[in-house]
């Protein structure tokens, strides 16, 4: 594990690592007939619905992290998720069955 900033005293604090270890990132395959596909990222307004936050977008061989709220979905494409194991769980329940 390694942090940008150090503590004071040289090791990071209990509250940061306890932050770092709660979180966790997984990867959402939109299907070719999701529901969400021609869906912006802001209509599905994900952070809101879910608590999650999409971080990273893949398209093929591209990367695009921190999306814009404008990026259209296609099939194929991998949505890389961050937050609790819960929050996650609820995003994928949202992108699932998106209305």
């Amino acid at each position: 594990l390694m942090l940008r900033m150090e503590a004071p005293d040289g090791a990071a604090s209990s509250a940061v690592l306890d932050a770092l270890q709660a979180g966790t990132t997984d990867l959402f395959r939109v299907l070719s007939d999701a529901p969400i596909v021609g869906r912006t990222l802001r209509e599905l307004d994900l952070r809101q619905r879910s608590g999650a936050s999409v971080i990273a977008a893949v398209r093929g061989e591209e990367s695009l992290v921190n999306p814009s709220p404008e990026l259209e979905l296609e099939g194929g494409d991998g949505l890389v998720l961050v937050g609790s194991h819960e929050l996650i769980q609820r995003a994928f329940e949202v992108l699932e069955h998106a209305d």
